[in-house]
């Protein structure tokens, strides 16, 4: 297992390396055509919603399998769904949060 100054060093480098790719594409857009740019974005809104509903709607089907399994259900639980992973242990936020979840 790396030391914590090479995990450090690495997640400089690729913040670094994620800046630069920003700048990078700020910068090209500049050379995009108005309507390009228009269409790209409105592309990237219906991936975005595309991928996003799905992904928050299975997020809220199991988070209710796993509290309703733990009695931790209230009536209003889906307004601030958050609050409620405090009655869940560590493998099962990790069940259904995947990547998105971490432990420490």
């Amino acid at each position: 297992m790396a030391s914590p100054g090479v995990d450090a060093t690495l997640a400089a480098v690729v913040e670094i390396v994620v800046v630069v790719i920003v700048v990078a594409v700020l910068a090209a857009l500049v050379l995009i055509p108005i309507g390009v740019a228009v269409f790209g974005g409105a592309a990237l809104v219906v991936l975005g919603l595309g991928v996003g509903i799905p992904a928050g709607v299975a997020y809220h089907i199991q988070l209710r399998r796993l509290l309703s399994d733990k009695g931790a259900l209230d009536r209003y639980w889906w307004v601030n769904p958050t609050r409620r992973h405090k009655h869940l242990d560590p493998a099962e936020m990790k069940s259904f949060a995947g990547p998105f979840y971490s432990n420490h």
